[in-house]
């Protein structure tokens, strides 16, 4: 019964998120420093202070991107991500980032300032293990971040989600 009812909300959510995105879309996968989850406080503390972390690389590439209109919810990129762990506790988020049609750096330079703020940052990863793409199938790419999801949806980033039609 209970796989029953993740699966269900898990295709709920899918069917909720895909409309706000298309093909071409940013496709990432950021990780974490391995020395990111290790503190004192214990490892529910890195799931907050990670959530904090990927709204401000969100902030810095919205600022790049957009440029001063970023500051304007309207303006501000469509976003959804989930964070997950791997098999030695370290963290990664699996994002979709829209690919705005109104870039303030030509549109070349884009995959480069997605990967140069994640890794300029103090808690981001290191350059060879970030992965980003265009989405080719939204709906694909959205099954594949979700797949970790419990009926908790603790995983979802709803603090950072931006979602708005286009």
């Amino acid at each position: 019964m209970r796989y029953e009812y993740e699966a269900r909300s898990r295709c709920d959510l899918v069917e909720w998120v895909v409309p706000f995105f298309k093909q071409g879309d940013f496709a990432l996968t950021l990780t974490f420093k391995p020395t990111f989850h290790q503190n004192k406080l214990g490892f529910q503390h890195s799931f907050v202070w990670a959530y904090k972390t990927i709204g401000h690389y969100l902030n810095l590439v919205n600022r790049k991107m957009v440029g001063w209109h970023s500051s304007k919810p309207k303006r501000r990129l469509n976003y959804f991500g989930t964070l997950e762990t791997n098999s030695s506790n370290g963290l990664h988020f699996h994002i979709i980032l829209e690919r705005p049609t109104y870039m303030k750096i030509p549109k070349h330079e884009s995959f480069s300032v997605l990967i140069n703020e994640w890794v300029g940052m103090r808690e981001g990863g290191l350059k060879h293990a970030q992965w980003i793409e265009p989405v080719r199938d939204v709906k694909d790419w959205v099954y594949y971040i979700t797949k970790d999801l419990d009926s908790s949806l603790m995983n979802v980033d709803f603090k950072n989600l931006e979602l708005k039609t286009r």
